[in-house]
């Protein structure tokens, strides 16, 4: 299931787009909150929710790269990694073309 439905209940107000949906039994986030009906009371507007194995899926599709992935990345590292492998070089060439 991708999209799912959660009725019209109080979260249906505005602002709730990107909360969790948990499940109740197990207290996992099962889907993110992405979209709600217009209507003129909270009871009658309906929620919706992109399921977590929908969003991972997508992820994979436009990135190559997962939602534990995604949320495991560790910038400092990352900026490590660059720092030994690039930035020598590139404040190197940075340094000639500004004395160009």
């Amino acid at each position: 299931m991708d999209l799912f439905s959660l009725g019209g209940p109080i979260l249906s107000q505005g602002g709730a787009s990107g909360g969790p949906v948990m499940n109740a039994s197990t207290g996992k986030v099962i889907g993110i909150v992405t979209l709600s009906t217009v209507a003129p009371t909270t009871s009658q507007k309906e929620l919706f929710a992109l399921s977590i194995p929908h969003i991972d899926k997508s992820l994979v599709e436009e990135t190559g790269r997962s939602l534990s992935g995604i949320l495991s990345f560790d910038p400092k590292k990352a900026v490590d990694d660059f720092n030994q492998m690039y930035f020598t070089e590139l404040s190197s060439y940075l340094g000639k073309q500004i004395v160009k």
